[in-house]
C-alpha cells in the first residue's frame, strides 16, 4: 500500500512555497534594476553607461519572466492571455496577426 505524501509535500504547499520564492526572486531583480539604473543616470556618456544598461536591461527582462511565471502559477488563463497581449511572436495559427499591432504591421 502507498502512503499519502508528507504534509510538506502536497500540491497546494509547494505551489505556496514557489509562489513565495518566485516572488522574493522578483522583488530582488526589481532591487537590482532599480540600482543600476541609478547607477547608468550617474554615468556622463552612454558609452560608459553600455555595459551597466545591457545589464540592467537582461535583468528586467528576467524579472518580467518571473512575474508571468507568477501570473501563470496564480491564474493559467490570464497569463496566456497576458503573454499573448505583450508577446508579438505569441500568434496563434487561426490569427498569425500580432495583437501588439493594428493590422499586424508596425505603423
Amino acid at each position: 500500500m502507498s502512503q499519502p505524501a508528507p504534509a510538506s509535500l502536497d500540491a497546494e504547499s509547494i505551489r505556496r512555497n514557489t509562489l513565495a520564492m518566485l516572488q522574493g526572486q522578483a522583488e530582488a531583480l526589481n532591487g537590482i534594476f532599480n540600482r543600476l539604473a541609478k547607477q547608468i543616470e550617474a554615468r556622463p556618456t552612454i558609452e560608459e553607461a553600455s555595459p551597466q544598461l545591457r545589464l540592467a536591461l537582461k535583468i528586467q527582462g528576467q524579472c518580467r519572466t518571473t512575474c508571468q511565471m507568477i501570473l501563470k502559477l496564480l491564474d493559467p488563463n490570464a497569463a496566456k492571455k497576458a503573454t499573448a497581449k505583450t508577446d508579438p511572436t505569441a500568434a496563434t495559427a487561426q490569427n498569425s496577426t500580432s495583437t501588439s499591432y493594428p493590422n499586424g504591421k508596425l505603423n
